[in-house]
């Protein structure tokens, strides 16, 4: 079975994409590699597979 769970950053341009985007890859890494398993579109949206 294959699922993929959606998400978006609230309110992303009102902070610097710098401030915050480090900090995602980061735990993303802890949860997977990407883009076998995880990706960031859209500048602030995330899908994990």
């Amino acid at each position: 079975m294959t699922s993929i769970i959606t998400g978006d950053i609230i309110n992303s341009r009102k902070n610097i994409p710098e401030s915050w985007m480090a900090k995602l890859k980061e735990t993303l890494n802890a949860l997977g590699e990407t883009p076998k398993d995880w990706g960031i579109f859209r500048g602030d949206s995330i899908a994990f597979n």
